[in-house]
């Protein structure tokens, strides 16, 4: 098995490819040796699995190992030529730069959008695409972030207080993006995650600049946890994804369930949806939900990239 499977990238970005190799009896075989191509030379690809895209374009990376061979079909993009697709930015701390580190909270990242994939695949049985996440250096440290996006659930911290947090924390989140890319249009959304490390469990939930917009930010803690592709999930990788989740149903155009829907069958069960209170992967959406979701163009039917 390789993941990432069919991702999507931006020219001059990297990923990280892992390669799992199984006996005949399904125990994993440790340090066999892989040998990594890909053709046509949209990027290179070293020996540890690391790709870096060099041209826009589809190609194939291929590992071999022992005489298997898998493929993965990859693509790269120009960013001016991005369209209904979701693309994550890990925002690093000034002083979080180290190689491992970084990779770490982007294979991280990853696994939280992954995981939100497949979600709204199983409950609007359609799917958004996403750019493997990007990684931009930033002008504050791990502790500047870390106190931006500060916030407990003790009563003093709830409330005003903890929106007017939320809108500093998207601000800055903005600004440091500005100072890497343009504006995105109306056919990009914009996940901002700062990343800070291991970081602790700062939290005071994410925001969507509004309904329709183009970006939202959440807390260090999505480049913090891993989450699996699916299944059970620990608290805090289920908080990232309901973070990331409720907030890009925003982007894509959703209102708050229970406000949004006043029947009676919507009301019943609207504390359920993610747009409310719902965590996946047992949060729900409900059927207008799903409709409204229907006629968006960043989600499609197909699961994949």
């Amino acid at each position: 098995m390789v993941t990432p499977a069919s991702p999507l990238l931006l020219k001059g970005q990297g990923t990280q490819f892992v390669a799992t190799v199984w006996d005949e009896r399904g125990a994993v075989l440790p340090g066999v040796s892989l040998a990594w191509s890909v053709a046509p030379p949209v990027g290179v690809v070293g020996a540890d699995g690391f790709f870096t895209a060099t041209t826009a374009g589809a190609g194939t990376v291929t590992v071999a190992a022992d005489g298997v061979v898998a493929t993965i079909p990859l693509r790269v993009r120009e960013f001016s030529d991005l369209e209904y697709v979701v693309l994550p930015v890990m925002l690093v701390a000034a002083d979080r730069t180290s190689v491992a580190g970084v990779r770490q909270g982007l294979a991280r990242f990853r696994s939280v959008m992954e995981h939100l994939r497949g979600w709204y695949q199983l409950r609007a049985g359609r799917t958004f695409p996403f750019l493997e996440p990007v990684w931009l250096p930033t002008t504050r440290t791990a502790a500047v972030w870390d106190q931006i996006s500060y916030a407990t659930d003790v009563p003093e911290k709830r409330g005003d207080t903890t929106v007017r947090e939320r809108i500093e924390l998207l601000r800055v989140a903005k600004e440091e993006y500005g100072q890497h890319f343009p504006p995105p249009g109306p056919k990009l959304k914009i996940v901002l995650v700062p990343y800070t490390g291991d970081s602790p469990d700062v939290w005071l939930g994410a925001l969507a600049e509004f309904t329709g917009g183009s970006f939202l930010v959440a807390p260090p803690r999505a480049t913090s946890v891993n989450c699996p592709p699916s299944g059970a999930l620990d608290s805090r990788c289920a908080d990232a994804a309901y973070a990331i989740g409720h907030e890009l149903g925003h982007l894509l155009g959703l209102e708050h369930a229970c406000q949004a829907y006043q029947d009676a069958t919507s009301q019943s069960r609207c504390r359920m949806s993610i747009m409310e209170s719902g965590k996946p992967p047992l949060a729900i959406l409900l059927p207008l939900e799903v409709a409204a979701l229907t006629a968006s163009p960043f989600l499609s039917p197909a699961a994949g990239q």
